[in-house]
């Protein structure tokens, strides 16, 4: 019982980290290249979250299952846990700073 409890969060959390990625890549491009190039089209947060997992899935690269981390940080599951939730509002922030002073 306690396998399925943790199958079932696992995967409402990766959602939610998707969802979140989502949310980040139509930001950013509405802050860098909407801001420019006035024509294009506006894409929804949903439309973001597809292409992104589309991306995903051409290139291989997973942000959520630690592949780019060092093992001995995945031995503990809470630094890839914090990782997957913080990476997305880490890179809104940074995205944010270098809107401001652009």
């Amino acid at each position: 019982m306690k396998q399925i409890i943790e199958i079932i969060l696992s995967i409402v959390f990766d959602v939610l980290v998707i969802i979140c990625w989502g949310f980040v890549s139509h930001q950013t491009y509405e802050w860098f290249v909407l801001s420019q190039i006035k024509t294009l089209p506006e894409f929804t947060i949903l439309q973001f979250i597809g292409f992104n997992v589309f991306v995903q899935i051409l290139t291989g690269v997973n942000l959520t299952t630690g592949d780019y981390m060092k093992q001995e940080y995945l031995k503990d599951r809470s630094v890839l846990i914090i990782m997957k939730v913080m990476l997305p509002w880490i890179v809104l922030m940074v995205s944010y700073f270098i809107h401001l002073l652009y």
